[in-house]
């Protein structure tokens, strides 16, 4: 990603990527924290399909495939 914005946008969009790291986060994860449902294991929650996640918080999903095809 960073050699990609580089070649579109020039060196200082790098080097500000370089002193700003992006934070990427598992929205599943976060999906899986936010609901509570205890997983198989103590301490885990339990994971849920990312259409049926997207369709419980509202997201429009018609004509968007589970997987790429």
């Amino acid at each position: 990603m960073r050699a990609t914005l580089s070649r579109a946008s020039g060196p200082a969009v790098q080097d500000e990527l370089a002193r700003n790291r992006p934070v990427w986060e598992c929205e599943m994860l976060t999906y899986t924290e936010h609901t509570g449902i205890p997983g198989r294991y103590a301490g885990e929650f339990r994971w849920h399909k990312l259409q049926d996640a997207a369709c419980r918080m509202g997201v429009e999903t018609s004509g968007i495939s589970a997987h790429s095809e």
